[in-house]
């Protein structure tokens, strides 16, 4: 579903150099395309890169997974040592 939001991010952007390029190519505009044609390329760019991040992602490390079993173990314990005391 990411993926399709990518494409929509990339045709906006598209859309979007369309309707600027139509107002610089006035002849009374003073901006130049530079800045609407490097605006088109980051915004590819990001959207390619959101694209690349939603279909690699990269699994929890090793180490997160460890601290987290850790935390629930000593909650557990801590549970089990209150609960005896009132036993």
């Amino acid at each position: 579903m990411l993926t399709v939001r990518c494409v929509l991010v990339a045709i906006t952007m598209y859309v979007r150099y369309r309707q600027v390029a139509e107002y610089v190519s006035t002849p009374d505009s003073p901006h130049s395309d530079r800045l609407n044609k490097a605006a088109l390329l980051i915004g590819i760019a990001a959207a390619f890169g959101m694209s690349l991040i939603a279909n690699f992602a990269v699994r929890e490390s090793p180490s997160t997974v460890n601290y987290h079993q850790f935390i629930e173990q000593k909650d557990r314990l801590a549970t089990y040592i209150d609960m005896r005391e009132y036993v």
